[in-house]
């Protein structure tokens, strides 16, 4: 009955066939995208969207994140310390400093504000220590 038909003829006619109700489906599915392109164009790739979680600038530099993982890896050796030897608040702030003072790349970053409420919550959890949100900005 399909003696006349070839094994290539019959790929042709699969692959033509799957390409058609592909090409349907995606046309019914992603209409209003192809729409908006159509009427748009494509966007354009030299457009800057800010990170959604870190900001603008910390997208730029993905480098802020490895140190603010450095950064909380000595806090919290430093507040171990503090605790165990039982500093004053003046030495905690002036360790604090010193340890700050290596991370300047994180100042006006949405890290810093992060890494104050860190400082602030450490302070009072470990060393019993009551930080407010001034003495933590003049850290940096």
């Amino acid at each position: 009955m399909f003696y006349s038909v070839s094994w290539h003829g019959f790929l042709v006619a699969v692959i033509i066939a799957v390409g058609l109700y592909y090409s349907v489906l995606l046309t019914v599915l992603y209409r209003y995208d192809i729409m908006k392109i159509l009427r748009e164009g494509l966007p354009k790739k030299d457009k800057k969207v800010p990170h959604p979680v870190t900001g603008d600038k910390a997208a730029r530099e993905p480098v802020l994140f490895a140190g603010v993982n450095d950064l909380l890896e000595e806090l919290k050796t430093l507040f171990e310390n503090a605790a165990a030897k039982q500093y004053h608040p003046e030495e905690l702030l002036q360790a604090l400093r010193s340890t700050l003072k290596n991370y300047r790349q994180l100042k006006d970053t949405p890290f810093q504000e992060a890494a104050g409420k860190h400082i602030m919550q450490s302070a009072e959890s470990l060393c019993n220590i009551t930080l407010d949100e001034d003495d933590v900005k003049r850290l940096w």
